[in-house]
């Protein structure tokens, strides 16, 4: 037998989260009948498409509420939908968090179908309340029954932030929790959507009884003094910002693109420059060219995300902006978005230097090291080398790799390494002569600048974005103008014609930035002492 459920926990005055959703307490009446609203609809759409499963709702609610005149429990019986009641028992410690706390109530549905069915080959599908459904379900059942299990896995890099945790934090604590070594980076699985089979069910459970009460005592230790957000979905991760407000956190908010003034977050579209949002109180503009994803339905629903979280407040909540270099800084001060400028804080990026024991000798290739993409300057990059005859070698990947390779194909002067690791990189680094940034976008940073620079190889960068501020032209590299392939061309020859002993000096002159600004231990005193006073009695937050 296949199930559809869903859920509603309704919690109590003292034991309520936030919900930025609706901007109220989930122990309110008005926010408790969104959802009540919201899984009348999910119940008459599923019965639409899947008349032969049986459909469940779980809840903590003694009676069923009159939601607009009508009887909820009426309505449900009338859809054949069987409600189940059973405690919320597994609460996180009061005042952990802020938000979202009954999620943890899925705990105690999986407790009940533990408990009370014993046919391992029932499946159960367990959706969030504002779910809906467009078509049936059967072949999420079917893919399912493979396994015994189904899960949402959302593919984010290793260091993405989701509420406040990256998936290299959730191995620490899976490590901490378990008191022993965990191998593999766990995946980030999210909970709006779980199908599994009874069987294992019961093993998810069993596992969760076992951990949960180290679970409890790990969460009501925590005691987080900084909240340090990264990236967010625009969907519904702004909202820890308002859970640190409610516990009363300071928060840091590193900006590593330019999301909060427009919906490309890149300033860049068409190939060139896209600077109209930043004095559009809404980016209508932007919405039209669909400068998100080429849609114009994602780009409104990330610009309408942006403008009610501006007018919510939300980025007010916000204490200190880390800033990656000071261009952005100046980008940011002439939008609409007006932030106090006493809230900014320039601290640039920082990487590991990786230390070969093979020693090289820098030769006549240049480097390029990055994404196969149009902001990125690939085309001019392609076009200046193929009229030098210079030696380049290119590592990364993206949507022009075709392009890379064909021009492999005709010039055998260039050549495609494909993507690479770290250890690769650098012993590239070492043993290029320089490597070439023709970015044409507004960098924030320019990571393998700094990587660069720690190998001791000079950079040809384009004069534009974070590039301009990280490369001193004549001391650790050279500039041209972005987009320019006579330039470009103009200062690789210059560049071949540099003597040994001035690209010895400026290979110092890199070496030495790195280790006085883009080292760990540099970066690491400058984050510490942002947090700091930040957390230092004496300083009231927002104000420096």
């Amino acid at each position: 037998m296949n199930h559809i459920c869903t859920w509603l926990c309704v919690d109590e005055k003292g034991e309520e989260s936030y919900f930025p959703q609706s901007g109220k307490k989930s122990s309110s009446q008005s926010h408790q009948n969104i959802y009540w609203r919201c899984l009348i609809v999910f119940f008459i759409t599923s019965k639409r498409f899947n008349r032969h499963e049986k459909h469940l709702l779980f809840t903590n609610a003694k009676t069923l509420p009159v939601v607009d005149g009508k009887h909820v429990s009426q309505i449900l019986d009338d859809l054949g939908v069987k409600v189940i009641r059973t405690d919320f028992k597994y609460r996180t410690p009061k005042g952990y968090f802020g938000m979202f706390q009954n999620q943890f109530y899925e705990f105690s549905i999986l407790e009940y179908i533990a408990r009370n069915n014993k046919n391992p080959e029932d499946q159960y599908l367990i959706l969030d309340s504002d779910c809906i459904f467009l078509k049936p379900a059967d072949k999420l059942f079917a893919k399912a029954a493979e396994n015994g299990f189904l899960s949402f896995e959302m593919d984010f890099p290793e260091d993405h932030v989701v509420h406040g945790l990256s998936r290299k934090d959730m191995k620490t604590v899976y490590e901490e929790l378990l008191g022993q070594p965990v191998n593999e980076i766990p995946a980030y699985h999210m909970g709006e959507f779980f199908l599994a089979s009874v069987a294992n069910i019961n093993k998810i459970f069993n596992d969760f009884q076992e951990l949960w009460p180290r679970v409890y005592s790990w969460l009501k230790k925590e005691k987080i003094e900084v909240l340090h957000v990264h990236n967010w979905l625009f969907a519904a991760s702004p909202s820890v910002f308002w859970a640190a407000k409610i516990a009363r956190v300071p928060v840091v908010h590193t900006l590593h693109n330019y999301r909060l003034l427009c919906p490309s977050a890149t300033l860049f579209h068409n190939g060139q420059l896209y600077l109209e949002s930043l004095k559009r109180a809404f980016p209508w503009d932007a919405v039209f060219k669909g400068v998100y994803n080429n849609s114009k339905v994602l780009t409104f629903w990330v610009s309408f995300s942006i403008w009610l979280n501006r007018k919510l407040g939300t980025w007010d909540i916000i204490d200190r902006f880390i800033l990656l270099s000071s261009h952005t800084k100046e980008v940011l001060e002439q939008s609409r978005l007006a932030i106090p400028a006493n809230k900014f804080v320039i601290k640039p990026n920082f990487t590991n230097a990786v230390f070969l024991q093979e020693q090289f000798v820098p030769g006549d290739i240049f480097l390029f090291i990055g994404r196969l993409s149009e902001e990125k300057g690939v085309r001019v990059l392609l076009e200046a080398f193929a009229e030098t005859g210079f030696h380049l070698r290119l590592i990364g990947t993206g949507p022009l790799k075709e392009l890379v390779e064909s021009y492999c194909d005709r010039y055998s002067h260039i050549e495609y390494l494909g993507f690479q690791g770290k250890e690769k990189i650098y012993t590239e680094l070492k043993k290029a002569t320089a490597l070439v940034f023709p970015s044409v976008w507004y960098e924030t940073f320019g990571l393998t600048i700094i990587e660069s620079f720690a190998a001791g190889t000079p950079v040809i960068a384009s004069k534009i974005g974070s590039a301009a501020f990280l490369i001193e032209d004549g001391v650790n590299g050279m500039h041209f103008e972005p987009g320019d392939v006579s330039d470009l061309k103009r200062r690789l020859n210059e560049w071949r014609g540099v003597e040994t002993w001035r690209k010895k000096e400026m290979r110092n002159n890199c070496v030495n930035a790195y280790q006085q600004l883009y080292s760990p231990e540099k970066n690491r005193k400058e984050l510490l002492g942002i947090y700091s006073r930040l957390t230092a009695p004496a300083v009231a937050l927002g104000i420096s």
